[in-house]
C-alpha cells in the first residue's frame, strides 16, 4: 500500500469530517431553526478536516479567529451602517486583530464581511459564530482522532507539531 492509498484514505477522512461537521450545523440551522450556520464555516471545515495540522486549524485560531472578526463586523455595521467603508474597515480590522492576537483563521475575514452584509446584531458573535465554531472544533477533535494517521489538535501528539508553524 503506497502513497496513493494513504492519500485516498486521508481524503476520505477529510470528506467524512466535513460532512459530519457541516451536517450537524445544517441540521440545527434548517429543520431545528437554530441560527448556527455561516458561509465562512465551509472554509473552516476545509481547514479543520482537510488541513487539520495547519496552525490556522488550531482550536484557539478557529474559535477566536471567527468570533473576533464577527464582533468587529458587528461594530462596523452599527457605527457606519452598510457601506463600502464599513465593509472595508471590517475586513481590514479583522485581519489586523487576528494577526495581533495570533489567532489567524482565514475564514474570519469572510465572517467580518458577513456580519456587515447581514446587518448582524450583537448575538451574531455568539450564535451562529461562537456556537458553530465550537461544534466544528468538537467534531474535528472526534473525527480527526479516529483516523490512525491524524492527531487533532496537534498537542494531543500522535506526532510532534512542526516548529515552522506560523503563529
Amino acid at each position: 500500500m503506497g502513497n496513493w492509498y494513504q492519500s485516498l484514505h486521508d481524503h476520505l477522512w477529510t470528506f467524512v469530517g466535513s460532512l459530519v461537521g457541516l451536517s450537524i450545523l445544517a441540521y440545527l440551522a434548517v429543520p431545528m431553526h437554530l441560527p448556527l450556520l455561516a458561509g465562512s464555516f465551509g472554509a473552516s471545515a476545509l481547514l479543520l478536516f482537510g488541513l487539520h495540522d495547519s496552525p490556522f486549524a488550531r482550536p484557539r485560531n478557529v474559535l477566536l479567529g471567527q468570533m473576533l472578526p464577527a464582533f468587529i463586523g458587528v461594530i462596523c455595521y452599527h457605527l457606519l451602517g452598510l457601506s463600502w467603508i464599513s465593509l472595508s474597515l471590517a475586513g481590514a480590522f479583522a485581519i489586523l486583530v487576528m494577526r495581533v492576537t495570533h489567532t489567524v483563521h482565514p475564514p474570519g475575514g469572510a465572517t467580518a464581511l458577513i456580519a456587515v452584509l447581514g446587518k448582524a446584531g450583537w448575538l451574531f458573535v455568539v450564535m451562529p459564530i461562537g456556537a458553530g465554531a465550537l461544534i466544528l472544533i468538537g467534531v474535528a477533535y472526534v473525527i480527526n482522532n479516529m483516523a490512525p494517521h491524524r492527531s487533532y489538535p496537534l498537542w494531543t501528539a500522535k506526532r510532534a507539531p512542526s516548529t515552522s508553524a506560523m503563529e
